[in-house]
């Protein structure tokens, strides 16, 4: 028996992800003339509050998303198979295993179910990578009649009318995304860039890696040798990405919001959101009102005073771009 080979399995990895994307878009049976009204998609940095807004965004009555029950369709047995073993493997090894959506099928989750339903929200990037890591720039007509053949049996599924969705994936094809949802609502979450790193470099401490989810052409896995300018060009990287998105898309359908004013009022930053999305404002307001632990400051802990004027002189144009404000 061939001994398991894990660097040959993971230069695999690419060659299986487009097979598996190929079988997953010829079992859709696609539903010509499908509108998906209006769909919310949250953009930003990672570590700037994105997954907080967008599970806030799923309480709401009106949206459905992307459920971890969904996966299940989204692979076939092959892919089960394939990931089972090696993520096992790996487990075996004592290697560290990502916390991923692929991991839910191996291992299940700890996280927290949405309160009222049995579902996980996710970012669905196995979902998106099938259908858009291959397509290019244009999309085709029957690219996107399968896309929102899934979404609308979502939809469908959960009965709601709206449909949320955010993915780190989606920061680097936020064109793509409104070719086939020209009006589709954008909300940008921004965050002080120092609160993000930090974060960020306590996730890789803690997991031994962290990928921002840029493009694969400039894409490179932080490492311990220099953190602090890695992740400031990668977030210089997504935050420009998405300021030239906004200034190509209409002003109506794309939003920024603070996360620090996020944390300090959260209830009119919802009601604004709501106004923005063209969501009705629920008579229970208080109940999707996100709870927000304090965890501001503590960069003070992560980051000296010379990484913090490195972040600066790397990100003050491009936080400027976005009407932020961030002084030493």
């Amino acid at each position: 028996m061939m001994a398991y080979n894990g660097k040959l399995v993971k230069n695999l990895l690419p060659i299986l992800r487009y097979v598996e994307g190929l079988r997953i878009r010829r079992k859709i049976k696609i539903l010509k003339g499908v509108h998906i009204v209006k769909p919310i998609f949250i953009v930003g940095v990672p570590r700037s509050g994105t997954t907080l807004l967008y599970r806030t965004l799923c309480m709401h009555p009106e949206v459905g998303w992307f459920s971890h029950l969904d996966l299940h369709n989204w692979m076939t047995d092959e892919r089960k198979k394939f990931i089972t073993n090696y993520y096992t493997k790996q487990k075996q090894q004592k290697k560290k295993i990502p916390n991923s959506e692929e991991t839910m099928v191996v291992f299940g989750t700890k996280q927290t179910l949405i309160e009222g339903t049995t579902g996980l929200p996710i970012e669905a990037a196995t979902f998106w990578q099938s259908f858009l890591d291959y397509a290019g720039k244009n999309i085709s007509e029957g690219l996107k009649d399968k896309i929102k053949t899934v979404i609308y049996n979502i939809l469908k599924i959960q009965n709601k009318s709206r449909f949320v969705n955010k993915s780190l994936y989606m920061n680097m094809r936020l064109s793509e995304l409104n070719q086939i949802f020209p009006d589709a609502k954008f909300i940008n979450i921004v965050r002080d860039p120092r609160e993000v790193i930090s974060s960020a470099m306590e996730r890789y401490k803690k997991e031994g890696y962290f990928d921002f989810g840029i493009s694969n052409k400039n894409k490179s896995k932080l490492n311990a040798d220099d953190f602090i300018q890695q992740s400031s060009f990668a977030y210089k990287e997504i935050i420009n990405t998405i300021f030239k998105f906004s200034l190509q898309v209409k002003r109506d359908n794309f939003m920024t919001i603070k996360y620090e004013e996020l944390y300090s009022n959260p209830k009119e930053v919802v009601l604004n959101i709501l106004q923005f999305c063209e969501l009705e404002i629920p008579t229970s307001i208080e109940d999707i009102v996100p709870k927000i632990r304090e965890t501001r400051k503590k960069w003070v802990e992560n980051l000296t005073i010379i990484d913090q004027k490195r972040i600066f002189d790397i990100l003050k144009p491009s936080l400027q771009k976005m009407n932020y404000q961030y002084e030493l």
